[in-house]
């Protein structure tokens, strides 16, 4: 089993009835005899010095709580696995140990145990097996077999002292655990934590992890302890000491990004995803659909880099280039047989496609996202996808196909429990139903919408208003369009949304303007620009600065005198000096 060295693994124990494993406590002193109920908490913690990547699960919250002692690995815990990106499971069963592939259970390796067997004669078998090495010798930088390791309780307190803990009280307890397990990678990782929490020296991390390179670290495993505890700074700063001790490694560097973005670094995250990128073997393109993760563990990783890469560059308004990584991290997840991941990069391409005026290809990737999602998700993400078409076909200009996204987003967002986003669907769709030219199916949907809301004063129902008021400007009934404005202006004001009401009033001078009540049209936009000013909203500013001119300029056409406006207020309708 040479080739799982370095590689990442899950060690299970499904408990047994008949096996027992001798000194499963590991460094817990000669004697004791952990049966049946060992967890694989324990199990890990005697196996980790082998040299592979065994995934710290009793830090992973989600993960824990799908193992169950004496059962079988499930379905669930399979898939949490393969989230994971973690190809492999170690069993321990009734009849011993086993390696097994996560998604389709197929046993690679089997060690039959009989009765009692010693730990240390089981760990040395294994390695053995895994270096490749003749049974009567142990490779590695020492002795896996002999060496006692600090038991699981003990590690727990030490990672509990480092992430919410003081610095001396961290220290202490390291020290003293390094004095009795000097062999352990994990205690040593502690200790030189703990002697500079500030920064670590990388050579003296170098030498902790030297007991066990091909290992998984220790970092690790505090990071994922921090974050699930909102300690990200901890969290950040060993993500990247993890990093720096493994560049390889580019499963580490999605979660690191994710910590650089947080701490307000986009650029670095982005950076360092382009970094990893030039470690990707550029032959994976060409991978055959079907290849299931174990045998080329390293490909999941690297769409999920594409794909963390052009979450960021998205953040940062690269939309063309995002699109393209979206779209390359989606053909490695479809020939992994990702269905889920493949639904979300599908569905991120169609937005990016959006963004840079491409509806047409959108549409394409979103259907096929909505099929996926269909298939393999609630319905909270079919609706977002159907969502994200529905903009997309509006763009493309095809109106029926937008207004039948709409509609069905709004379906599944009710279906979802999210009845505020079916809302939100539905006052949006309004305005392509203004855009068909014909009122009758805008006033009737917006009667629906009245009779789903109810008149309990919200900004949903403002926002109908509002919506309604600028379709029926839009097909001519001005009137009608006003009283729309006013409705939600009154809403707005009982709502403290200043921003609002101010656009409410911008918006039910254009009705004004077009019924010839020029003077009340004045008098809404000075209104909007008073509010504009209280809150420093230049954009509005110049938007209502710009309609008060041509406003002035209709009033001189038919032979009436412009008001006089504020002297407060005049200065903001100057235009800048050159």
């Amino acid at each position: 089993m040479q080739w799982l060295q370095g590689q990442p693994v899950l060690v299970l124990d499904e408990g047994s009835s008949k096996v027992k494993l001798e000194g499963l406590a590991a460094g817990a002193g000669p004697g004791l005899v952990r049966d049946a109920e060992a967890d694989s908490t324990r199990l890990r913690r005697a196996l980790s010095l082998l040299p592979v990547r065994s995934w710290p699960a009793e830090v992973d919250d989600a993960l824990a709580g799908v193992i169950q002692r004496g059962a079988a690995p499930s379905s669930a815990l399979r898939e949490l696995a393969e989230q994971r990106r973690l190809p492999w499971l170690l069993v321990r069963s009734e009849s011993g140990l086993r390696l097994e592939t996560t998604r389709s259970a197929e046993i690679l390796w089997q060690l039959k145990l009989e009765g009692k067997a010693a730990l240390k004669r089981v760990v040395g078998r294994l390695m053995r097996a895994i270096e490749g090495t003749a049974p009567s010798r142990e490779a590695g930088p020492v002795r896996v077999s002999q060496t006692r390791l600090a038991p699981p309780e003990v590690l727990a307190s030490l990672r509990l002292e480092a992430v919410e803990g003081s610095g001396p009280d961290h220290l202490k307890q390291a020290q003293s655990a390094v004095q009795r397990w000097p062999a352990d990678p994990a205690v040593r990782v502690h200790e030189v934590l703990a002697s500079s929490p500030g920064s670590p020296e990388l050579a003296a991390l170098k030498l902790a992890h030297a007991l066990n390179p091909l290992g998984e670290s220790e970092l690790l495993a505090l990071a994922l302890l921090a974050e699930q505890r909102a300690r990200d700074s901890r969290a950040l700063r060993w993500r990247g000491l993890l990093s720096a001790l493994y560049p390889k490694r580019i499963d580490y560097l999605p979660a690191l990004a994710d910590q650089l973005a947080a701490h307000g670094d986009r650029d670095a995250a982005v950076a360092l995803l382009r970094s990893g990128g030039a470690l990707v073997d550029s032959g994976l393109r060409k991978l055959p659909s079907g290849t299931a993760p174990h045998q080329r563990p390293e490909a999941l990783p690297a769409a999920d880099l594409r794909f963390y890469l052009a979450w960021f560059l998205a953040a940062g308004g690269g939309w063309e280039l995002a699109a393209h990584n979206y779209l390359e991290a989606e053909q490695l997840y479809e020939r992994l047989g990702r269905p889920v991941e493949r639904g979300d990069a599908l569905n991120n391409a169609g937005v990016a496609m959006v963004e840079v005026g491409r509806p047409l290809a959108a549409m394409s990737s979103l259907r096929r996202a909505v099929a996926l999602r269909e298939a393999h998700r609630g319905p909270e993400r079919v609706a977002t996808s159907r969502y994200n078409l529905a903009r997309a076909a509006a763009d493309a200009g095809r109106h029926a196909q937008a207004l039948e996204a709409y509609a069905e987003a709004a379906s599944d967002y009710d279906r979802a429990g999210r009845l505020e986003e079916g809302s939100e669907t539905l006052i949006e769709r309004l305005e392509l139903l203004a855009r068909q030219g014909k009122i009758g199916p805008l006033e009737r949907a917006a009667e629906g919408l009245f009779q789903r809301l109810g008149s309990e004063p919200s900004e949903l129902l403002a926002n109908l208003w509002t919506e309604l008021g600028r379709g029926r400007h839009l097909l001519g009934a001005h009137e009608a369009a006003l009283i729309a404005h006013q409705r939600a202006l009154a809403l707005w004001k009982g709502l403290g949304s200043r921003l609002e009401e101010g656009q409410s009033l911008y918006l039910a001078a254009l009705p004004q303007v077009a019924l010839m009540r020029l003077d009340e049209a004045h008098h809404s936009l000075i209104a909007a620009l008073r509010i504009a000013v209280e809150l420093g909203d230049s954009s509005s500013m110049v938007a209502i600065r710009d309609q008060l001119g041509l406003l002035g300029q209709l009033i001189k056409v038919q032979g009436g005198e412009v008001p006089a406006v504020e002297p407060e207020l005049r200065i903001w309708l100057e235009p800048p000096a050159p």
